[in-house]
């Protein structure tokens, strides 16, 4: 009881700061920088990156495109292209050569099932899907694949807080919205002409400091800016980069665009593979330049895909890339779990033998390689985890519990999100018959000034291991008991030489695990 009452303070103590959230970290993440024909597509000139930028592949740069915000890649290097190489690194930037890598998933199933649960998941065999975004609502069109586009067939959903949209097949979308929406679909997915929140920039997507809307656009296979008058085609009316009309040139974009299996690319790229080649007045194939895209969100792709092509002297779009901030702390509809192997962390939390009913504390220590934000803290019944401060830094401890409802192993994940990492931490126990002699632990005085006493009681002979460690998870004292009698036990723990604050005691004994938290005052 005594123990289930210290459970059950400390989650009030702490209920009012825990706060879920889950950051798309990247304005840029691709897994393989080569495109489907085997070509390793540069950075360069005319491109401008905002916001953070990964590789689990070898980036290759040419000429002078601009970045702002960090660079890592799994490679030792950067690809120098022989067309010269002088990029501009602006403002907080720093580039981390060897990182780890960060996992892309290939099925978008939280969507799925976040669409199915809300009557969003639309699934006929051998249909097209067209949405148009209206605001707060949207309208769907449905005809049969390989036919023209028949509008016929169509309906209106609400889009609200949190909604999830899933479909079966290929989808083409365009238009604005407000709210909070994530779209998919298992096949590619045409963007045919702006796709943009209300109170965005219309000409460059740029988002309002208090915007609240989002979006989320996930596909698993391509997303394509379409071959459209709106988006450009036609080399922007004649003129190229030097078309001044946005609306005949550009495409602007507010949103998390997902590729899980393939590429964010553009249709019909001006030469006979895609079966379509611009020509000039004079009916000489020409070039296609399509004006810009301008992303406010992130990008993220499996495989890098065109956005211009040197074919028939060039074509497509340059790149005005602008990371959303506010996707540091947005919890995304139908969550994608893109993870990234830890800096470092504990592997596995082990509650050993607990009885049933009773509570069981230990904590996994989160260690990152660059100073980050705290977000989602998540895990399974009968186990419990909450976020404690501080909430930024390059270390955190996460206070996780146990309480058995049976005799039986339990087994489970802790789910810790941060700015740059997401780690998934094992977590096990077992549930001891209802009437088994529990571990009994206590600090008194707490708080306590200097010194302290650590109480303890076993019902069996056992090893103890007792350990004090800060908020951040540092080791400030450990002492391993050996092996102890049967019956009531006491240790002096003697802080006169720690900081004031708040700290952690850790006992370890006869198979169980228990945390008291302790305030130190001078």
């Amino acid at each position: 009881m005594h123990i289930r009452i210290q459970h059950l303070l400390f989650a009030a103590l702490v209920i009012s700061l825990v706060s879920l959230a889950y950051g798309i970290n990247y304005m840029y993440l691709t897994d393989i920088e080569r495109t489907v024909f085997g070509e390793r597509i540069k950075l360069f000139h005319g491109d401008t990156l905002q916001g953070n930028i990964h590789s689990n592949d070898t980036i290759a740069i040419m000429e002078d495109p601009q970045f702002y915000g960090r660079i890592s890649t799994c490679a030792p290097y950067f690809i120098h292209d022989s067309g010269g190489y002088n990029p501009g690194f602006h403002g907080p930037c720093n580039v981390v050569f060897n990182a780890d890598s960060v996992h892309i998933p290939s099925r978008a199933e939280e969507l799925r099932h976040c669409a199915g649960m809300q009557w969003s998941y639309y699934s006929m065999p051998g249909r097209s899907y067209r949405m148009y975004l209206r605001g707060d609502s949207a309208l769907i069109c449905r005809w049969p694949q390989g036919t023209p586009f028949d509008s016929s067939d169509s309906w209106s959903i609400a889009v609200s807080r949190g909604h999830c949209v899933f479909f079966e097949g290929p989808l083409e979308i365009q238009g604005h919205m407000t709210g909070e929406l994530s779209v998919g679909c298992s096949q590619s997915m045409v963007l045919l002409d702006n796709v943009l929140y209300d109170d965005a920039n219309p000409h460059t997507g740029v988002v309002p400091l208090r915007c609240g809307n989002y979006l989320m656009l996930v596909s698993e296979g391509d997303i394509k800016v379409g071959n459209t008058p709106a988006n450009g085609r036609w080399n922007s009316h004649g003129r190229g980069l030097n078309q001044t009309n946005p609306d005949s040139t550009t495409i602007v974009i507010t949103a998390a665009l997902v590729a899980l299996n393939e590429s964010f690319t553009f249709s019909q790229q001006n030469d006979p593979d895609s079966g379509y080649v611009y020509q000039n007045p004079e009916g000489v194939p020409a070039q296609d330049d399509r004006g810009y895209i301008y992303l406010y969100g992130s990008l993220t792709q499996k495989r890098r895909g065109y956005v211009h092509r040197a074919t028939n002297g060039s074509t497509g779009y340059l790149k005005n890339y602008h990371w959303d901030f506010r996707f540091a702390s947005w919890d995304p509809p139908g969550i994608l779990p893109f993870d990234t192997h830890p800096f470092h962390t504990t592997d596995t939390l082990d509650f050993g033998n607990v009885p049933m009913g009773q509570t069981a504390w230990d904590t996994a220590h989160i260690y990152v390689d660059m100073p980050s934000t705290l977000g989602s803290v998540l895990t399974n019944s009968p186990f419990w985890a909450t976020r404690t401060a501080p909430f930024t830094g390059d270390s955190f401890a996460i206070p996780v519990s146990f309480t058995p409802t049976h005799a039986t192993p339990y087994s489970g994940l802790l789910y810790v999100s941060t700015t740059y990492h997401y780690f998934q931490i094992p977590v096990k126990g077992r549930g001891m018959p209802g009437g088994a002699p529990p571990l009994v632990f206590d600090v008194s005085p707490n708080p306590f000034n200097l010194t302290t006493t650590l109480r303890f009681s076993l019902s069996q002979a056992s090893i103890v291991k007792l350990k004090l460690f800060d908020v951040l998870g540092r080791t400030a004292r450990q002492m391993d008991l050996s092996v102890q009698e049967p019956g009531e036990h006491s240790v002096r723990l003697d802080a006169s030489d720690l900081a004031s604050g708040v700290y952690f005691v850790h006992l370890r004994a006869q198979g169980q695990s228990l945390t008291k938290k302790v305030l130190l005052l001078k």
